[in-house]
């Protein structure tokens, strides 16, 4: 290991691992006031593919609660019911930030979609919590998100897109 993935103390940085790709399709935004803003995630669609072949879709009521900070960033406050084509129910839920490079609004104008490399940081961290027993590993461990594309533009069909990643202590 390098220097770089190792701890003072010389304990390994954690890996991560892919776990699955899923997209929440978007209404319009609600710009309630200039420091929040809502985004209904679910009526329109959205959906879930894991690296077993598991598939899933978003179902209301799914959406993000977002605070715009002073400085622009953009503050996450997600909340989604998952339902797998087995039936089982998916919770997920996330707090994030999202600081866009400053060409972004510009790329929103024109309908182009925003990409991971459009951002200076957009992570977060899912918890999902279920029931299901064929999912019941979720309850316990951690998730990291990275964007992978968003289109904001409203003349388009809007969506976010995540790579979902778990966090491995011992690789």
């Amino acid at each position: 290991m390098t220097e770089a993935n190792m701890s003072p103390e010389g304990v390994p940085a954690p890996k991560l691992k892919y776990i699955m790709t899923y997209q929440a399709d978007l209404l319009p935004a609600q710009n309630i006031n200039r420091d929040r803003v809502v985004w209904d995630a679910a009526p329109t669609g959205g959906w879930v593919k894991d690296i077993w072949g598991n598939k899933g879709k978003l179902i209301p009521p799914s959406g993000d609660w977002m605070t715009v900070l002073p400085n622009g960033t953009l503050y996450q406050d997600v909340r989604a019911t998952v339902q797998m084509e087995d039936g089982a129910l998916l919770f997920v839920e996330y707090k994030g930030k999202v600081k866009w490079k400053s060409h972004v609004p510009e790329k929103i104008e024109t309908g182009k979609p925003i990409t991971w490399e459009d951002h200076e940081y957009f992570i977060n961290s899912p918890t999902i919590t279920t029931e299901s027993k064929k999912y019941e590993w979720m309850n316990d461990v951690v998730f990291i998100n990275k964007v992978v594309e968003v289109q904001l533009n409203n003349d388009k069909k809007m969506y976010v897109r995540y790579d979902t990643y778990q966090v491995v202590m011992h690789p």
